[in-house]
Order: structure tokens, then C-alpha cells, then sequence
């Protein structure tokens, strides 16, 4: 069992690779919804402002999920510096309730929109938007009330 502890919780760096993931994800799913909606958007465009919007939407998502997964990072690297009273991150799962609650509602009001391809891409998009910004707003007021906010690490 010690064995499988030491290869599990095996490190190259001194950060851990936890932290790494977050990041890596956040940014992942970015550029490949920025992708995913340059590839397919501009066949079911209607006219350029349809692709404009969808890809200017999608250029956003890429740029929020990039500083929610520098605010997770920066949240989970405090937790392990000094252990955070569960009290003390009331606002980041807050934030994420209030997300989830504002993506089941955009996806059930987007359901009963008469929306062609383009227009449910960019409803998509902006409710995705508002739902990781939503995020990085309590992670922003949880480093925001913390006692001593850990040094940016790399």
C-alpha cells in the first residue's frame, strides 16, 4: 500500500500535479470549444454577425475558463499552504451553486426558443459564459477574504 501512496502522489516539481490539472483542463476545454465552434459555426451561419457573435463568444469562453482555472489554482494552492476553514470558502461554493442554477435555467429557457443551429451555439455560449464567470466571481471573493492570500506561484 505505501507503494502504491508513493507512485500516486509521485512529483517532477515542487507543486503538485493537482494543481497542474486544474489549469491544464481549464484551459483545454477553452481551445476546444474555441475550436470546436470555429469549425462548425461557420457552416450553419446565416450571415456574418452570426459568426462574428459565435466566435467572439467563444474567444470569450476560452479567455474565462484561463482565469477560472488560475483562480482554482490559486484558491487550491492556499488550502494547501494553510489549511481553509471550510467557512472561509462559503463564497466559492456559492458561486458554484449559483452557476448551476443559472446553467439549468439558461438550458431549460434555451429549450423552448424556437433557435436555429447558429442562434443555440451562441445561447450555449453565453450561458456558458455567464456560468464560469459566475464561478470565478466566488472564487475572486473567496482569495478576496481570506486572511493571508498566497503568493502567485507559477
Amino acid at each position: 500500500m505505501k507503494f502504491l501512496y508513493r507512485v500516486l502522489n509521485f512529483s517532477l516539481t515542487s507543486t503538485r500535479i493537482d494543481l497542474y490539472l486544474v489549469r491544464v483542463v481549464s484551459w483545454s476545454v477553452g481551445v476546444g470549444v474555441l475550436a470546436l465552434v470555429a469549425a462548425t459555426l461557420p457552416r450553419h451561419a446565416a450571415n456574418s454577425t452570426e459568426l462574428a457573435l459565435g466566435l467572439g463568444l467563444a474567444v470569450l469562453n476560452c479567455l474565462i475558463g484561463g482565469m477560472y482555472g488560475t483562480l482554482s489554482h490559486r484558491v487550491q494552492s492556499a488550502d494547501l499552504v494553510k489549511k481553509i476553514p471550510w467557512r472561509s470558502r462559503l463564497w466559492e461554493w456559492g458561486g458554484y451553486a449559483v452557476g448551476f442554477a443559472l446553467l439549468l435555467l439558461g438550458m431549460g429557457f434555451t429549450s423552448i426558443l424556437p433557435l436555429t443551429r447558429a442562434g443555440f451555439i451562441s445561447a450555449f455560449l453565453l450561458i456558458l459564459a455567464v456560468t464560469l464567470a459566475t464561478f470565478c466571481v466566488g472564487l475572486s471573493l473567496t482569495l478576496k477574504y481570506l486572511k493571508s492570500p498566497p503568493a502567485a506561484t507559477s
